[in-house]
Protein backbone atom coordinates (compact mmCIF):
# COMPACT_ATOMS: atom_id res chain seq x y z
CA UNK A 1 0.00 0.00 0.00
CA UNK A 2 1.04 3.24 -0.12
CA UNK A 3 1.69 5.75 2.39
CA UNK A 4 -1.02 7.06 3.74
CA UNK A 5 0.91 10.18 5.29
CA UNK A 6 0.97 11.71 1.91
CA UNK A 7 -1.40 14.08 -0.12
CA UNK A 8 -5.03 13.78 0.68
CA UNK A 9 -8.80 13.76 -1.54
CA UNK A 10 -11.58 13.56 0.35
CA UNK A 11 -15.44 14.28 0.85
CA UNK A 12 -14.85 16.62 3.72
CA UNK A 13 -17.66 17.82 5.67
CA UNK A 14 -20.47 15.50 3.28
CA UNK A 15 -21.84 13.36 5.54
CA UNK A 16 -24.21 11.59 3.33
CA UNK A 17 -22.89 8.25 2.45
CA UNK A 18 -20.90 7.86 -0.97
CA UNK A 19 -22.65 5.05 -2.39
CA UNK A 20 -21.65 3.82 -5.54
CA UNK A 21 -17.83 2.67 -5.77
CA UNK A 22 -14.29 1.90 -3.82
CA UNK A 23 -11.49 3.27 -4.44
CA UNK A 24 -8.05 0.56 -3.93
CA UNK A 25 -4.32 1.63 -4.69
CA UNK A 26 -1.87 -0.03 -5.84
CA UNK A 27 1.44 2.13 -6.81
CA UNK A 28 2.14 5.63 -7.21
CA UNK A 29 0.53 5.02 -10.90
CA UNK A 30 -2.27 2.71 -10.90
CA UNK A 31 -5.58 2.21 -8.83
CA UNK A 32 -8.30 0.08 -8.98
CA UNK A 33 -12.04 0.01 -8.09
CA UNK A 34 -15.31 -1.94 -7.81
CA UNK A 35 -18.79 -0.98 -7.44
CA UNK A 36 -20.07 -0.91 -3.81
CA UNK A 37 -21.82 -3.37 -2.70
CA UNK A 38 -19.54 -6.40 -4.80
CA UNK A 39 -16.83 -7.31 -3.14
CA UNK A 40 -16.03 -10.91 -3.17
CA UNK A 41 -18.44 -11.21 -6.19
CA UNK A 42 -16.43 -9.25 -8.75
CA UNK A 43 -13.69 -8.77 -9.89
CA UNK A 44 -11.66 -4.95 -9.56
CA UNK A 45 -11.45 -2.81 -12.44
CA UNK A 46 -8.00 -1.37 -13.08
CA UNK A 47 -7.19 2.05 -13.97
CA UNK A 48 -4.50 4.59 -13.85
CA UNK A 49 -4.31 6.78 -11.09
CA UNK A 50 -4.86 9.91 -12.80
CA UNK A 51 -8.12 8.39 -13.83
CA UNK A 52 -8.81 6.99 -10.52
CA UNK A 53 -8.49 10.57 -9.15
CA UNK A 54 -10.53 12.61 -11.42
CA UNK A 55 -13.31 10.04 -10.86
CA UNK A 56 -13.30 10.37 -7.52
CA UNK A 57 -13.38 14.36 -7.87
CA UNK A 58 -15.92 14.20 -10.37
CA UNK A 59 -18.23 12.40 -7.77
CA UNK A 60 -17.28 15.14 -4.89
CA UNK A 61 -17.60 18.33 -6.97
CA UNK A 62 -19.65 17.22 -10.28
CA UNK A 63 -22.83 15.74 -8.38
CA UNK A 64 -22.43 12.21 -9.92
CA UNK A 65 -20.45 8.82 -10.62
CA UNK A 66 -18.47 8.66 -13.49
CA UNK A 67 -16.46 5.80 -14.46
CA UNK A 68 -12.95 5.99 -15.73
CA UNK A 69 -12.51 5.57 -19.11
CA UNK A 70 -10.14 3.23 -19.32
CA UNK A 71 -10.55 0.55 -16.60
CA UNK A 72 -10.43 -2.95 -17.57
CA UNK A 73 -10.84 -6.05 -15.64
CA UNK A 74 -8.06 -6.99 -13.02
CA UNK A 75 -7.48 -10.90 -12.91
CA UNK A 76 -9.65 -12.77 -10.33
CA UNK A 77 -8.62 -12.07 -6.49
CA UNK A 78 -7.29 -15.73 -6.21
CA UNK A 79 -4.56 -15.29 -8.77
CA UNK A 80 -3.35 -11.48 -7.15
CA UNK A 81 0.41 -12.30 -5.09
CA UNK A 82 0.23 -12.22 -1.63
CA UNK A 83 1.26 -8.46 -1.53
CA UNK A 84 -1.52 -7.65 -3.96
CA UNK A 85 -4.47 -9.20 -2.08
CA UNK A 86 -3.37 -7.27 1.07
CA UNK A 87 -4.03 -3.77 -1.07
CA UNK A 88 -7.68 -5.85 -2.19
CA UNK A 89 -8.60 -6.40 1.52
CA UNK A 90 -7.37 -2.63 2.84
CA UNK A 91 -10.32 -1.01 0.61
CA UNK A 92 -11.05 2.44 0.69
CA UNK A 93 -13.48 4.47 1.29
CA UNK A 94 -13.41 4.66 5.11
CA UNK A 95 -16.45 2.78 7.77
CA UNK A 96 -18.21 6.41 7.27
CA UNK A 97 -18.55 5.74 4.10
CA UNK A 98 -16.32 9.12 3.37
CA UNK A 99 -14.57 8.85 0.02
CA UNK A 100 -10.57 9.13 0.62
CA UNK A 101 -7.84 8.46 -2.22
CA UNK A 102 -4.14 9.13 -0.94
CA UNK A 103 -1.87 10.15 -4.02
CA UNK A 104 2.07 11.20 -3.78
CA UNK A 105 2.34 14.73 -3.62
CA UNK A 106 4.92 14.72 -6.37
CA UNK A 107 1.62 13.44 -8.67
CA UNK A 108 -0.29 16.60 -10.11
CA UNK A 109 -3.81 16.92 -11.96
CA UNK A 110 -4.42 20.04 -14.02
CA UNK A 111 -7.93 20.58 -12.73
CA UNK A 112 -10.19 22.85 -15.01
CA UNK A 113 -13.05 25.21 -14.28
CA UNK A 114 -14.68 27.68 -15.93
CA UNK A 115 -18.75 27.56 -15.70
CA UNK A 116 -20.40 28.29 -12.80
CA UNK A 117 -22.85 25.01 -12.93
CA UNK A 118 -19.64 22.99 -13.88
CA UNK A 119 -17.29 21.22 -11.39
CA UNK A 120 -15.16 23.86 -9.68
CA UNK A 121 -17.30 26.57 -10.56
CA UNK A 122 -17.06 28.46 -7.03
CA UNK A 123 -13.58 29.09 -8.96
CA UNK A 124 -15.25 31.41 -11.26
CA UNK A 125 -15.72 35.34 -10.31
CA UNK A 126 -19.27 34.50 -11.45
CA UNK A 127 -20.26 32.53 -8.93
CA UNK A 128 -23.10 33.87 -6.14
CA UNK A 129 -20.55 34.57 -3.20
CA UNK A 130 -20.34 38.12 -2.11
CA UNK A 131 -17.35 40.23 -1.10
CA UNK A 132 -17.03 42.80 1.46
CA UNK A 133 -13.60 45.39 0.55
CA UNK A 134 -12.99 48.50 2.77
CA UNK A 135 -16.82 48.22 3.93
CA UNK A 136 -18.52 48.24 0.92
CA UNK A 137 -20.55 44.87 0.34
CA UNK A 138 -20.14 43.66 -3.70
CA UNK A 139 -22.73 40.66 -4.87
CA UNK A 140 -19.52 39.03 -6.76
CA UNK A 141 -16.16 38.75 -6.99
CA UNK A 142 -17.05 39.98 -11.15
CA UNK A 143 -18.91 43.02 -9.60
CA UNK A 144 -15.81 44.54 -7.74
CA UNK A 145 -13.86 43.64 -10.56
CA UNK A 146 -15.21 45.13 -13.11
CA UNK A 147 -16.01 48.45 -10.96
CA UNK A 148 -12.39 48.85 -9.96
CA UNK A 149 -11.61 49.78 -13.66
CA UNK A 150 -13.37 53.17 -13.12
CA UNK A 151 -11.61 54.74 -10.02
CA UNK A 152 -10.25 57.56 -10.82
CA UNK A 153 -11.37 58.30 -14.04
CA UNK A 154 -13.94 60.86 -15.69
CA UNK A 155 -16.16 57.65 -15.96
CA UNK A 156 -16.46 56.74 -12.39
CA UNK A 157 -19.94 57.67 -12.50
CA UNK A 158 -20.40 53.74 -13.88
CA UNK A 159 -18.85 52.24 -10.73
CA UNK A 160 -22.59 52.49 -8.40
CA UNK A 161 -24.42 50.73 -11.38
CA UNK A 162 -21.74 48.28 -11.91
CA UNK A 163 -22.45 47.56 -8.01
CA UNK A 164 -26.00 47.64 -8.24
CA UNK A 165 -26.14 45.06 -11.15
CA UNK A 166 -28.20 42.50 -10.85
CA UNK A 167 -26.02 39.39 -12.06
CA UNK A 168 -22.28 39.41 -13.02
CA UNK A 169 -22.66 38.84 -16.50
CA UNK A 170 -24.69 42.40 -16.61
CA UNK A 171 -22.05 43.75 -14.17
CA UNK A 172 -19.23 42.28 -16.70
CA UNK A 173 -21.21 44.04 -19.48
CA UNK A 174 -21.08 47.47 -17.89
CA UNK A 175 -17.52 47.21 -17.35
CA UNK A 176 -16.33 45.34 -20.70
CA UNK A 177 -17.96 48.63 -22.40
CA UNK A 178 -15.17 50.10 -24.86
CA UNK A 179 -16.50 53.24 -24.84
CA UNK A 180 -15.68 54.28 -21.07
CA UNK A 181 -12.12 55.51 -20.28
CA UNK A 182 -10.49 52.95 -17.95
CA UNK A 183 -8.60 54.44 -14.93
CA UNK A 184 -4.66 55.33 -15.96
CA UNK A 185 -3.04 52.72 -14.36
CA UNK A 186 -5.49 49.48 -14.78
CA UNK A 187 -3.17 47.59 -16.53
CA UNK A 188 -0.68 47.94 -13.63
CA UNK A 189 -3.03 47.23 -10.77
CA UNK A 190 -5.24 45.03 -12.45
CA UNK A 191 -4.26 41.33 -11.29
CA UNK A 192 -3.52 42.73 -7.49
CA UNK A 193 -7.53 44.02 -7.63
CA UNK A 194 -8.28 40.57 -8.77
CA UNK A 195 -5.81 39.12 -6.41
CA UNK A 196 -7.60 40.83 -3.47
CA UNK A 197 -11.09 40.23 -4.43
CA UNK A 198 -10.53 36.25 -4.90
CA UNK A 199 -8.66 36.07 -1.25
CA UNK A 200 -11.51 37.82 0.27
CA UNK A 201 -14.05 35.75 -1.49
CA UNK A 202 -12.38 32.61 0.21
CA UNK A 203 -11.63 33.90 3.54
CA UNK A 204 -15.04 34.92 3.63
CA UNK A 205 -17.06 31.61 2.38
CA UNK A 206 -15.95 28.60 4.38
CA UNK A 207 -17.57 25.87 2.24
CA UNK A 208 -15.20 27.30 -1.04
CA UNK A 209 -12.47 27.90 0.86
CA UNK A 210 -12.52 23.76 1.93
CA UNK A 211 -12.72 22.91 -1.85
CA UNK A 212 -10.08 25.29 -3.08
CA UNK A 213 -8.14 23.04 -0.19
CA UNK A 214 -8.89 20.22 -1.01
CA UNK A 215 -7.72 20.34 -4.16
CA UNK A 216 -3.84 20.08 -2.97
CA UNK A 217 -1.48 21.10 -5.25
CA UNK A 218 -2.79 20.29 -8.28
CA UNK A 219 -2.86 23.12 -11.46
CA UNK A 220 -5.66 25.25 -11.50
CA UNK A 221 -6.64 26.60 -14.85
CA UNK A 222 -9.67 28.68 -15.94
CA UNK A 223 -10.67 26.54 -18.84
CA UNK A 224 -11.55 30.16 -20.79
CA UNK A 225 -11.78 29.83 -24.78
CA UNK A 226 -11.67 33.53 -25.35
CA UNK A 227 -9.38 35.09 -22.80
CA UNK A 228 -5.51 34.58 -22.53
CA UNK A 229 -5.25 36.80 -20.22
CA UNK A 230 -6.76 35.43 -17.20
CA UNK A 231 -7.31 32.08 -18.60
CA UNK A 232 -6.11 29.56 -21.26
CA UNK A 233 -7.85 30.51 -24.42
CA UNK A 234 -8.56 27.65 -27.06
CA UNK A 235 -5.01 26.39 -27.76
CA UNK A 236 -4.22 26.09 -23.93
CA UNK A 237 -1.58 28.69 -24.53
CA UNK A 238 -3.25 31.49 -22.48
CA UNK A 239 -1.72 33.03 -19.20
CA UNK A 240 -4.00 31.74 -16.79
CA UNK A 241 -3.31 34.58 -14.37
CA UNK A 242 -6.89 33.50 -12.90
CA UNK A 243 -5.77 30.38 -12.25
CA UNK A 244 -2.44 31.22 -10.65
CA UNK A 245 -4.26 33.72 -8.76
CA UNK A 246 -6.05 30.28 -7.07
CA UNK A 247 -3.19 28.46 -6.26
CA UNK A 248 -1.57 31.73 -4.48
CA UNK A 249 -4.54 32.02 -2.46
CA UNK A 250 -4.78 28.58 -1.70
CA UNK A 251 -1.01 28.51 -0.41
CA UNK A 252 -1.70 31.75 1.64
CA UNK A 253 -4.68 30.62 3.08
CA UNK A 254 -3.22 26.74 4.15
CA UNK A 255 0.02 29.08 5.35
CA UNK A 256 -2.92 30.89 7.94
CA UNK A 257 -4.39 27.89 8.95
CA UNK A 258 -1.89 26.64 12.00
CA UNK A 259 -1.99 30.53 13.06
CA UNK A 260 -5.93 30.41 13.37
CA UNK A 261 -5.80 27.01 15.06
CA UNK A 262 -3.10 28.65 17.60
CA UNK A 263 -5.50 31.74 18.24
CA UNK A 264 -8.39 29.34 18.86
CA UNK A 265 -6.46 26.90 21.16
CA UNK A 266 -5.87 30.74 23.31
CA UNK A 267 -9.64 31.72 23.73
Amino acid sequence: MMDTQNFMINKKGRRQRAEGFYVYLLSDAQAFWRPEGSKGLSPPLKCSLRDAARMIQWYLFGGGFRPPPNSFLLPPASCLLPSFQSSVDHFLPTSTGIIEIYIKEKFQMTIYFYKVWQPYGCFSNFSPHYIEIQGTYWSTVEHYYQAQKFVGSVDAVIIPLIRAAQTPEEAAALGRCSSRQLRPDWDVVKTQVMREAVFTKFLTHADIREILLSTGNEVLVENSPTDYFWGCGTDKTGQNHLGKILMSVREDIRQLQPLSVKLRDRQ
